[in-house]
C-alpha cells in the first residue's frame, strides 16, 4: 500500500550527488571515464614496476659490473627520479595540500 506518490529512488539521489560533485569539478569514481583513466594509470605503474624488477639485480661477473646492470641501474634511477619529481611532487603533493586543512591559509 502506498500512501504517498513520492517514493524513495536511490538513483535520483545518486544523480543529484553526481551533479553536486561535477559543480565542484570532481569526478565520481564509479563513472566509466574515471575507471578507464584509473586502469590506464595502473598499467603504467605495472610497466614501471616490471622495469624496476628487471633492472635491480646483482649481475656482477667476477668483481666487475656488467654493462647491462649499469644501463639498467641508470634506467631505474631515471624512472624513479621522474616519478618522484613529476608525479609525487607536482601532482600528488599539491592535490593532498589542496584537500587538507594544512595547506589552506587561515
Amino acid at each position: 500500500m502506498v500512501l504517498s506518490g513520492d517514493l524513495y529512488d536511490p538513483r535520483k539521489e545518486q544523480d543529484a550527488e553526481m551533479g553536486r560533485a561535477r559543480t565542484f569539478g570532481l569526478e565520481v569514481s564509479t563513472s566509466p571515464n574515471f575507471r578507464s583513466r584509473l586502469d590506464h594509470f595502473l598499467e603504467i605503474i605495472k610497466v614501471i614496476q616490471g622495469v624496476l624488477r628487471r633492472t635491480s639485480g646483482s649481475g656482477s661477473t667476477e668483481g666487475a659490473i656488467a654493462p647491462t646492470l649499469l644501463v639498467g641501474s641508470a634506467v631505474s634511477q631515471s624512472i624513479l627520479h621522474a616519478v618522484k619529481s613529476i608525479f609525487l611532487e607536482n601532482v600528488l603533493y599539491p592535490s593532498i595540500l589542496k584537500c587538507s586543512d594544512h595547506g589552506r591559509p587561515l
